[in-house]
């Protein structure tokens, strides 16, 4: 009996380098395409 790989993938994850969480919140937006107006709605600036 074949062994197959787990069909689970694993997804590579983002990790933000800024310190400040609106920064890093800003980076994860940008990361996943959001809208600029999306991330100001997100981000209240």
């Amino acid at each position: 009996m074949p062994i197959y790989p787990s069909k689970v993938k694993k997804e590579p994850t983002f990790r933000p380098q800024s310190v400040r969480l609106m920064d890093q919140v800003s980076e994860v937006m940008r990361y996943y395409h959001y809208g600029r107006r999306t991330e100001e709605a997100y981000t209240h600036t």
